[in-house]
């Protein structure tokens, strides 16, 4: 049911490229449904057709305002996203949990139970997790900056998974540290 509402709600998607891989943008109906991380365009293909069969790209003043700000993000030149999200598929949980992740200042990261603590009330760090694994919109919703209580990184689900977090979190500390 919730993927026929998701299906429905898709109205068009864009690709893009970034330094760690390809990507899609899927447009929903009031603003971003989905954004798609992956490997290479094939896989971005793949994932699309299996998601949204039948959804066709097109062009959109909120798909081209969103891509802008993507490349900006990976100029350094962007540090946070504002473009409207479609996230009424979400669960209260979830919603919760997502709203505290986008807190997480650039270039900074935090544990999996640190966020937990964070929410109202306070849940474990393994729901946190996840809520965040089914995150619909990652980079912008920016679940690469949560690592485990011991510093260690966990699972992506973004491009090339743990190497694509691992990238990512160096990009953002180095563009923090080189900004005056």
């Amino acid at each position: 049911m919730l993927r026929a509402n998701r299906l429905l709600r898709a109205r068009g998607f864009s690709r893009f490229s970034t330094p760690v891989g390809a990507g899609a943008l899927v447009l929903g109906v009031n603003g971003l449904l989905e954004v798609f991380l992956c490997r290479d365009r094939s896989e971005v293909c793949r994932q699309l057709g299996q998601s949204f069969p039948g959804v066709e790209e097109k062009t959109d003043p909120l798909l081209a305002s969103a891509h802008a700000q993507i490349e900006e993000y990976f100029s350094g030149r962007r540090t946070r996203f504002s473009v409207p999200l479609d996230l009424f598929s979400l669960s209260v949980f979830q919603l919760r949990v997502l709203e505290t992740l986008a807190l997480i200042p650039y270039g900074e990261a935090i544990s999996y139970s640190a966020l937990a603590k964070r929410l109202d009330p306070p849940t474990a760090a393994r729901a946190v997790g996840t809520a965040m694994a089914r995150n619909p919109l990652p980079l912008l919703l920016p679940c690469h900056r949560v690592i485990g209580k011991d510093g260690g990184l966990r699972g992506y689900s973004g491009g090339r998974g743990i190497a694509t977090k691992a990238w990512l979190l160096d990009f953002e500390q180095r563009i923090k540290n080189s900004t005056p």
